[in-house]
């Protein structure tokens, strides 16, 4: 079975970008059709993990995790979610998004947190709508998974 790769390299990636869902999305769709493998090979940073079925972490040469996504352990399936806007929100606008971390760079805000249910999700993003501020990335991700991959990275 042959597989098609892409390979990105950590240098082209910021810390602050992830690997765009749509893209991932876009590539998964012939290579489902023909039952094929993708493999992307990236930086473990700001990801929208649901995208992905498995996830090799690797450390010079070693495999350092192996996991498949439907099989994560219950504390690293919590999820949030991670929405990039163009415009800088400053700390006081942390009450209108009760639960949600701010954060500006570049002039960019990213707002983290956790939402209840798809009603709150899209309740937020009318917030966002409602303060005329472009939308640049809507992301799940899965903070307890980040925070064990990366304590894998630091420990091997």
């Amino acid at each position: 079975m042959a597989a098609v790769i892409f390979l990105l390299d950590a240098s082209l990636l910021e810390d602050s970008i992830a690997l765009p869902s749509h893209f991932v999305k876009w590539a998964k769709q012939p290579v489902n059709r023909e039952k094929r493998t993708l493999i992307i090979a990236g930086r473990p940073t700001n990801q929208d993990w649901g995208i992905y079925d498995r996830i090799i972490l690797l450390k010079r040469g070693s495999i350092v995790a192996d996991l498949q996504m439907d099989d994560l352990p219950e504390p690293l399936q919590k999820s949030a979610y991670r929405i990039k806007v163009k415009g800088a929100l400053s700390q006081h606008w942390v009450e209108w998004f009760s639960g949600f971390t701010i954060s500006t760079e570049k002039g960019e805000t990213m707002l983290t947190g956790e939402v209840a249910d798809q009603a709150a999700l899209h309740g937020l993003l009318n917030r966002i709508r409602d303060l005329g501020l472009p939308l640049i990335s809507v992301n799940r991700v899965y903070p307890n998974l980040e925070k064990a991959l990366q304590k894998l990275m630091e420990d091997h």
